[in-house]
């Protein structure tokens, strides 16, 4: 057996959190893969996630729309397509500047354990549409 596998982000359970912001946690280590986060997240308009550090770098890969990362007031756009690195210790947050919902899977390698916060949010249906495997 190769251990490869496909992952059908349709399939998995999206987590809601209080600014509308819905997530999927695509891999991590419960999931089996013990060196990687990996997260889908559609932001709704102007909608932003609360401020935050890591300990390592993030990476957000912008799949619909355009993502923003604000820092000390500034805010760094990304459009479809695109890739926002966030060095390690960076207080920011990511936030939607557009009028229609924004997409992007952040990437956080060693894990951080935030697939547990997530998981600790309400479940709602199937509100992030997909036809493929990621």
């Amino acid at each position: 057996m190769s251990g490869v596998r496909t992952i059908l982000p349709s399939e998995l359970p999206a987590y809601l959190a209080a600014d509308g912001r819905l997530t999927r946690v695509l891999l991590d280590p419960a999931t089996g893969h013990p060196g990687l986060e990996l997260y889908d997240v559609e932001l709704p308009p102007g909608g932003a996630s609360e401020l935050h550090t890591r300990p390592h770098p993030e990476v957000l890969v912008v799949l619909e729309a355009t993502v923003g990362v604000e820092t000390r007031g500034s805010v760094h756009e990304a459009t479809a397509g695109s890739i926002l690195y966030i060095p390690a210790g960076v207080e920011h947050r990511h936030v939607n500047v557009g009028k229609v919902s924004a997409r992007f899977l952040g990437i956080f390698a060693p894990p951080t354990g935030h697939a547990d916060e997530v998981r600790k949010r309400p479940t709602v249906g199937s509100s992030l549409p997909r036809t493929g495997s990621v």
